[in-house]
């Protein structure tokens, strides 16, 4: 069954007008459809609005039966949705081949399973300008077997599986470079790039972690396209930083795993591009490790909630975060609800710390002393502590003032 044959039978039951024998120039300012027998052309204008009900109830036409083989089927700038979807049902009627089929500036949302057999007659294919979201791969694998084929300006959509890309050869797709993303999900940008960064990414992802591609950017440097890889790896009970990641991944996430040590930020190279990290509900007790490290001086998210820290080397973070180009307004830390020892060593450094970037730690009421039975401060912000010294000191003074 031909693919011509499904759309002169709905021609024929929405009273389409069929007019043999006019010349090329007669059908560009004609609505309704003009056979050229002498090119060997139909062209369909502004006639067609073709849905799945409408063939069930189609008859077949005499003057059908009378052409064997088309050069070009024109139908473009027509209400189309569906392409042959129900070519079983009348696949025992016509065997006649199109040579060229042009579909461009039509409302196509689906070329359908039954497309498949005019693919063989086909030598140019134009689906321009229409509303294809995408194709199944089977499909794209069988358009290859076209000499031409165009497929730019439709609505491609970017969240779906795009393997079907990959399967296109551009050979084939004369366009392909031209294909684009639309919608939320990469707008604008190139979709053989964004299939790539997709497949990739599967291939890279480890075991147990669920790999995403939330943004693609282009580096102001060299001008490429840039892939942002999240990499969630939370609550799959890790003990350690996973050995290998995905290029390019910029967002980590460790949440609720037993991962002590942070030594793969110092060590593993693959880490270099990790911008925010989030390492929550683990059981870290020291970041001194990363003391002069490229990775604490250029991060833009470290969350370290729910661990095991007590104190930390404020002076090396204080001097990463003043290295740190991220800084002031894309850097953000959390240190909320670890067990930070609260004594007159440690604490006054740690609260001028706390006050000076409070812009950036963004859970500083929850940064708390540990609980010490007895001891007034536990329990409360670090900000608020006040060291018993001091308060000795001060009352030493003044008796001493008031006596002289």
């Amino acid at each position: 069954m031909n693919f011509f044959n499904v759309i002169v039978y709905v021609l024929l039951w929405n009273f389409a007008t069929i007019t043999f024998s006019v010349s090329s120039s007669q059908a560009q300012h004609q609505k309704g459809c003009f056979l050229d027998n002498d090119e060997k052309k139909l062209s369909c204008v502004q006639v067609i609005s073709y849905d799945n009900k409408t063939n069930d109830s189609v008859r077949s036409s005499n003057f059908t039966k009378e052409i064997v083989s088309l050069d070009l089927f024109n139908m473009s700038f027509n209400t189309l949705h569906e392409v042959a979807s129900n070519f079983s049902k009348l696949r025992h009627h016509f065997k006649f081949k199109i040579k060229e089929l042009k579909i461009s500036n039509s409302s196509i949302e689906n070329l359908g399973y039954y497309f498949h057999p005019i693919l063989g007659y086909l030598h140019r294919l134009d689906l321009r300008r229409n509303n294809l979201k995408g194709l199944s791969y089977y499909l794209a694998v069988n358009l290859n077997k076209i000499h031409s084929i165009y497929l730019s300006n439709n609505p491609w959509d970017c969240s779906m599986d795009l393997e079907w890309v990959l399967a296109l050869n551009s050979s084939s797709v004369k366009d392909l470079n031209e294909l684009t993303c639309r919608g939320e999900n990469y707008p604008g940008k190139p979709l053989t790039a964004i299939a790539t960064f997709q497949h990739d990414l599967q291939e890279q992802c480890p075991d147990k972690c669920d790999c995403s591609l939330p943004n693609v950017v282009q580096d102001p440097g060299t001008r490429l396209l840039q892939p942002i890889v999240a990499l969630d790896c939370s609550e799959v009970e890790l003990s350690a930083f996973p050995e290998n990641l995905p290029n390019y991944t910029t967002i980590l996430r460790l949440e609720g795993n037993e991962i002590e040590d942070l030594a793969p930020l110092k060590k593993n190279l693959a880490y270099k591009t990790v911008q925010d990290l989030y390492l929550d509900n683990n059981r870290i007790k020291s970041i001194s490790i990363l003391e002069g490290t490229y990775w604490l001086s250029h991060f833009r998210v470290l969350s370290l909630i729910g661990n095991k820290l007590t104190q930390l080397p404020t002076y090396a973070l204080e001097n990463a975060l003043e290295q740190n180009p991220n800084m002031p307004n894309a850097v953000r830390i959390y240190f909320g609800d670890n067990p930070w020892r609260c004594d007159c060593a440690f604490v006054p450094g740690f609260q001028d710390m706390l006050r000076k970037y409070e812009h950036i730690i963004q859970d500083i009421e929850e940064v708390q002393c540990s609980y010490v039975e007895g001891d007034e401060n536990s329990l409360n912000p670090v900000c608020n502590f006040t060291p018993r010294y001091t308060l000795q000191n001060s009352t030493i003074d003044v008796l001493f003032f008031t006596d002289s």
